[in-house]
C-alpha cells in the first residue's frame, strides 16, 4: 500500500513537472518580446489556456486595470473578488489559488459569466515603487488538477511583472513631469531658437514652436488637420517608415545622438535637419532639432 501510493505521488509530481513545463514553454516566447501591457496579458491567457486574465495596478493614484480574455471585467468586480475574498486585509499571504466556483467570488449569482470561471489563481505583484498592493488574476473554465502547478507559474509570472510594471509606472511619471514641464514653460519652449515639437500617441501635434513654423511652413492647426502628418514631410514611404522607427513607442533604446533628415517644407523645398527624440511613457514623443538648411549651402563648394 505504502509503495502504491509512494508510485502515485511520484507519478503525479512526474505530471505535474512536465505540465509546468509545456505551459512555461508556451509562455516564454511572448514574454521576451517587448510589448504593450494588454498584448501580453492576451498572450499569457492564450498560452495558458485561461479564458480571463487580469492584473490591477495602484501606483497611489487612480488604480488601473487591464483585462485581457472572453470575459468581462471592470473594477466592481474585482473589488468583490478581493472583500469576499478578505485578501486585502491579510498582509502576509503571495498567492490565492480556488480550485472550484471562483467565478462566484468574482461576479454575482446574476452574472452570465459567473459559472463560467471554475478555478482561478490571484498573485500579489510586489512592485517596489508601490505602496499598494497590485494582482495578477488568472481564471480557467475548467478545475485545474494541479493547483501547484498553476500556483508556480502565476508566482513566475507575477516576477516577470514585477521588472516590466516598475519600469512603466517610472516611464508614467516621467511623461506625466515631462508635461508639467512643458506646460509650465510654454512661452519659452515657443521662443526657442531651436525645432521643437511633440506629438501624442494618437499622432495629435500637441507642441509646434515658432522655429518649426518658420523652417516647415506649416502651423499647428495645419498639422493636426492630416492623420498622419509624416506624409506632409516625408512623402517617400520608405523614408517615412525609417523615421517612424526611430521614435516608436516600442524602440526603448536611448538616443544617444542626432540623426540627419531631410524633411520637405511647405512650398516642396528640401531642408537638412538634424533630429533627437525623447519617447515617454504614454506613448507621446518630444522632438529637439536643429534646421542646418543654411549651414549646408554655405559650406556648398561653388564651381
Amino acid at each position: 500500500m505504502i509503495d502504491k501510493m509512494n508510485n502515485d505521488t511520484l507519478h503525479t509530481a512526474i505530471n505535474d513537472a512536465a505540465l509546468g513545463l509545456h505551459m512555461l514553454a508556451q509562455l516564454m516566447p511572448g514574454l521576451s518580446t517587448h510589448q504593450p501591457l494588454r498584448p501580453l496579458l492576451f498572450t499569457i491567457n492564450t498560452a495558458l489556456g485561461a479564458c480571463l486574465t487580469w492584473t490591477m495596478i495602484d501606483d497611489g493614484k487612480e488604480p488601473r486595470l487591464e483585462v485581457a480574455g472572453d470575459l468581462e471585467c471592470n473594477h466592481h468586480h474585482v473589488v468583490r473578488l478581493l472583500a469576499l475574498s478578505r485578501l486585502e486585509a491579510e498582509r502576509s499571504w503571495r498567492i490565492r489559488y480556488w480550485r472550484n466556483e471562483a467565478g462566484r467570488l468574482l461576479y454575482p449569482d446574476s452574472h452570465p459569466d459567473a459559472g463560467i470561471i471554475k478555478s482561478a489563481a490571484l498573485c500579489k505583484i510586489p512592485l517596489q515603487s508601490a505602496s499598494h498592493s497590485n494582482y495578477l488574476f488568472v481564471a480557467f473554465p475548467y478545475s485545474q488538477t494541479s493547483s501547484s502547478v498553476i500556483k508556480s507559474i502565476a508566482i513566475i509570472l507575477a516576477e516577470k511583472l514585477k521588472g516590466y510594471l516598475s519600469d512603466v509606472i517610472l516611464k508614467e511619471r516621467t511623461a506625466s513631469e515631462l508635461n508639467a514641464i512643458m506646460v509650465r514653460y510654454k512661452v519659452m519652449l515657443d521662443c526657442a531658437p531651436i525645432l521643437l515639437n511633440s506629438f501624442d500617441a494618437r499622432r495629435r501635434c500637441i507642441l509646434w514652436n515658432r522655429a518649426c513654423e518658420r523652417s516647415f511652413g506649416w502651423t499647428q492647426n495645419d498639422i493636426n488637420c492630416y492623420a498622419d502628418p509624416l506624409e506632409l514631410f516625408y512623402p517617400d514611404p520608405a523614408m517615412r517608415e525609417q523615421v517612424r522607427l526611430s521614435f516608436s513607442p516600442f524602440n526603448d533604446t536611448p538616443v544617444t545622438e542626432m540623426h540627419t533628415r531631410y524633411p520637405v517644407r511647405r512650398d516642396g523645398a528640401t531642408l537638412t535637419t538634424l533630429w533627437s527624440n525623447i519617447t515617454m511613457g504614454d506613448g507621446t514623443i518630444l522632438n529637439i532639432g536643429v534646421d542646418v538648411t543654411g549651414l549646408k549651402k554655405a559650406n556648398t563648394p561653388r564651381l
